[in-house]
């Protein structure tokens, strides 16, 4: 090889060597940028959320506490006395104040049922995200602390209180101020479609028609807001709800009452009722029939054993729990099947003084289904195991009040999950994200997912420890709401990127 051509090929490497170091320096420079800029974007968005917080929404929020619009179940004049309209007014009129640019707020009206909020916003980005809430609420119910009560919104450190605050007042409030969030910074954002109904706690009769009124084309991520948190330390994602049902247990021994002095001949329906319930689940430990069980999916059993010890299971209590192991207490409450005894119609008032052996009682049973389980099936062979072959050939109906299945969801896309995860990070002190198994039922959250079975399904919510949603004292924590609202902001802005 000749010497020049020796010089040529070093002077080619080191040309090479040099284009590599420069261009390693500019996207050092750049990467270092985009670092730089994504912090003050992080910067300005904990700012503007913490102002949006406490300028925009709480005093709206507080006033929405002091209208005590009940649930249709628990206010038979609630057509009479407008106090849904006069909810579901205020939060609209809050929405219309915001000025939100390509706006359409709209009130949705079915004949019987209470008035839902549509909201939609289009954007140039044709994904859609569509938000799910409810704004009717549960009663008052007695308990309240000394000067705190459902209608009186009080404000202590960090945490809100009062009816319908958190469950599931806050959701119009956060979804609205995520979109603002990437508004105040000029950040993208996609096609935001929302519907808040007011019936949610009575059975949301009307909410599928609601849903198809809207007509929509297509939906990427649906986000109901109508969830748990295991705590207030990280982002919380639900994957998986119960599903439920309720029987009325009917057992008939006697056209009439007579005195007890025929005990010894008259069977008791109590003793055939114990006998007929000793079918279905064990009296000492809690095992329901095996028919209603479920085998746990890997991924499900997996997210279980993250996230048990995080979760405080926790009740006022006068005994012993039916299970010590922490994660044992935690898959009983979630993926289990579990039998309550919630009310009875037979007995008289032990004020009474009746000394008679009752014709007919009546026990009302509300069981939950593991999330995979068909509640039609289970609640069509619990009623036949109650009724099949009764003691004494007595009369025994079991009556299926209402059955609806819970909720498996499928996993989040890797894109999605990463984008959830490092949110939960800028948001929550750099925690990671966690699955919340719901121990409660929504049994429509299973139809939405029916409606739209593409779209990614975010279930969330800020019902976490002392929340009491469905008891005295019901409480926001601010703090996690705020950092749910980041969340939500940056899931929006960058999902549409990806």
């Amino acid at each position: 090889m000749t010497t020049y051509k020796i010089i040529s090929i070093q002077r080619g490497i080191l040309q090479q060597h040099l284009y590599q170091t420069f261009f390693h320096k500019v996207n050092q420079q750049k990467r270092e940028f985009q670092v730089l800029f994504m912090n003050q974007i992080h910067f300005f968005t904990i700012q503007f959320i913490e102002y949006f917080t406490r300028d925009q929404i709480l005093p709206s929020l507080a006033d929405f506490v002091r209208i005590p619009n009940l649930s249709p179940q628990f206010d038979p004049q609630w057509q009479d006395n407008g106090l849904l309209d006069k909810a579901s007014n205020h939060i609209v009129s809050w929405i219309e104040q915001q000025k939100i640019p390509n706006c359409k707020v709209e009130m949705l009206s079915i004949q019987g049922a209470p008035k839902a909020i549509h909201v939609s916003i289009k954007a140039q980005n044709p994904i859609t995200v569509f938000y799910y809430g409810h704004y009717d609420k549960q009663p008052h119910f007695p308990g309240w602390r000394d000067g705190f009560g459902p209608t009186i919104p009080v404000i202590e450190g960090h945490r809100m209180f009062g009816r319908g605050v958190a469950d599931d007042g806050y959701a119009p409030y956060a979804a609205i101020a995520a979109l603002q969030t990437l508004l105040s910074q000029g950040l993208e954002h996609p096609t935001i479609e929302m519907l808040f109904e007011g019936e949610e706690e009575s059975g949301s009769n009307f909410l599928m028609q609601y849903f198809d009124l809207l007509e929509l084309k297509r939906v990427d991520i649906m986000v109901a807001l109508d969830s748990g948190s295991g705590d207030y330390e990280r982002l919380w994602l639900t994957s998986s709800l119960r599903g439920s049902m309720k029987i009325d247990l009917c057992v008939k021994v006697l056209e009439s009452p007579i005195n007890t002095d025929d005990v010894g001949n008259v069977p008791q329906a109590l003793n055939i009722i114990r006998v007929l319930l000793n079918r279905l689940e064990d009296p000492v430990t809690g095992q329901v029939h095996k028919s209603l069980q479920t085998i746990i999916p890997a991924d499900r059993y997996e997210e279980c054993l993250q996230s048990a010890d995080l979760v405080q299971i926790e009740f006022s209590r006068q005994c012993d729990k039916m299970e010590s192991c922490r994660v044992k207490q935690y898959i009983n409450r979630n993926w289990k099947p579990a039998v309550s005894y919630i009310g009875q119609d037979g007995f008289p008032s032990t004020r009474k003084m009746i000394d008679q052996i009752i014709p007919e009682l009546i026990i009302r049973l509300s069981i939950r289904l593991p999330p995979n389980k068909c509640a039609k099936e289970a609640a069509n062979f619990v009623k036949q195991l109650l009724e099949k072959d009764p003691p004494f050939n007595a009369n025994v109906t079991a009556n299926i009040i209402a059955a609806g299945s819970g909720l498996n969801l499928k996993s989040f896309s890797p894109k999605l999950k990463d984008i959830l995860n490092t949110a939960s990070k800028l948001f929550f002190n750099g925690n990671e994200s966690r699955v919340f198994h719901e121990g409660a039922s929504i049994p429509f959250l299973n139809q939405l997912n029916q409606r739209s079975p593409q779209a990614e399904f975010l279930v969330l919510g800020v019902l976490g420890p002392d929340s009491n949603a469905h008891g005295a004292n019901e409480m926001l924590d601010l703090n996690y709401m705020k950092g749910l609202i980041g969340c939500l902001a940056y899931t929006m802005n960058q999902f549409i990127k990806s």
